[in-house]
């Protein structure tokens, strides 16, 4: 990453006239300011991953009929993540955020469907 002390080094002892840079970092700037808040937080969650990684690492111990107990179901897409979560946890899994993600949205798609994010 640039510094501010670094562009205005470069700047100073550019043969580039400094109106030329000084317009090129305001547009850099404004593009930044523009796409950085639009792109964050807009992962949406791979079904697909989500299956494979519950089929490779929970599958084993969890068959169909774990996600239809009576007294043990989530009631909620949060408390889905917080049970995925745990569970991530308790097997020392070294999922991301968005894996835990892919793996609710496979399961919410398949068993639990409150609805998506």
């Amino acid at each position: 990453m640039f510094s501010a002390r670094m562009i205005y080094t470069a700047a100073r002892v550019s043969k580039v006239p400094g109106s030329i840079i000084m317009k090129s970092l305001t547009r850099i700037l404004l593009l930044l300011a523009i796409v950085g808040p639009a792109s964050a937080g807009t992962y949406t969650p791979d079904f697909e991953r989500g299956r494979a990684l519950y089929e490779r690492h929970c599958q084993h111990c969890h068959t169909a009929d774990i996600h239809s107990r009576p007294n043990q179901l989530p009631l909620t897409r949060d408390e889905l993540a917080g049970i995925v979560d745990h569970c991530r946890r308790t097997e020392n899994l070294g999922w991301t955020p968005e894996e835990i993600d892919d793996v609710v949205e496979y399961l919410n798609r398949t068993r639990y469907r409150f609805g998506q994010r």
